[in-house]
């Protein structure tokens, strides 16, 4: 398997705390809830030994289904009335 981009396929913990704006031990508290509860909560992560990596697209499709458009489309252009 060869994948060769300058987008990593994994972040670090510390990376997605910065991503998301949250401190580093929120962003460590949602990685275990994610491998403690089978990925029913938390930020979607991989355990390796004793670290923990969060998938880039994981990271990417969590944060598609955490912060819906609320069906405008994708635009900033509310419904008509």
């Amino acid at each position: 398997m060869q994948h060769r981009t300058s987008e990593p396929l994994v972040h670090s913990v510390d990376e997605v705390a910065r991503i998301l704006g949250i401190s580093r031990s929120l962003a460590y508290q949602e990685a275990r809830a994610y491998v403690l509860t089978n990925g029913r909560t938390g930020i979607p992560t991989i355990k390796i030994g004793c670290r923990y990596v969060v998938p880039a697209a994981a990271l990417e499709r969590y944060l598609t289904i955490a912060v819906p458009d609320h069906g405008l489309g994708g635009d900033a252009t509310p419904p008509a009335a």
